[in-house]
């Protein structure tokens, strides 16, 4: 006994549409992107750019910088850690491959638009861990220079509004 299809016309080209869209090569970077700054209240780290480049844009450094001193800690400069980032990645990683599959399915399987609706999304987790954050608690003298708020990464929201993404091709092979 065999079977017969009809229609096989409008799934090939389905098909091909979908394995097309699907090989655009591309990645989502999301985090605090080169040339996005933000300010540092406190003693600041040294970047590459020196601290002429900070002050010639009213107090702040590069935006990576002031995250990465955050998240780690600078304990030569006083400042302890605050993983805001590796936490909202601890927590919210797990959820990714399926945000992947729902993002794919609804932008009719274009690998760019997708990765745009999950770049969004994890600036969306990034910037909720900035603002829920109070894992670490900081220091009294900054209590008291904060009108007696216990508020960690908050002195300005230039942190939060740095948070970012973008979809950039992926010629290396990224993974």
């Amino acid at each position: 006994m065999s079977a017969a299809f009809k229609g096989g016309d409008k799934m090939h080209e389905f098909l091909t549409k979908m394995s097309q869209s699907l090989q655009q090569k591309c990645v989502v970077k999301v985090g605090f992107l080169e040339g996005s700054m933000a300010g540092f209240n406190g003693p600041r780290p040294k970047s590459r750019g020196g601290s002429k480049d900070s002050k010639a844009r009213g107090g702040q450094s590069p935006a990576p910088v002031v995250a990465m001193a955050l998240e780690y800690g600078v304990p030569e400069k006083n400042i302890k850690p605050y993983p805001f980032f590796s936490g909202m990645i601890a927590k919210n990683s797990p959820t990714w491959n399926h945000l992947i599959q729902v993002a794919l399915k609804s932008q009719g399987y274009n690998s760019y638009d997708a990765l745009k609706l999950v770049g969004l999304k994890v600036k969306e987790q990034l910037t909720e861990s900035i603002q829920d954050f109070s894992s670490a608690h900081n220091e009294l003298s900054t209590i008291m220079k904060k009108n007696m708020q216990d508020t960690p990464l908050k002195d300005s929201l230039n942190l939060l509004h740095s948070v970012d993404y973008v979809i950039v091709p992926d010629e290396d092979g990224e993974k």
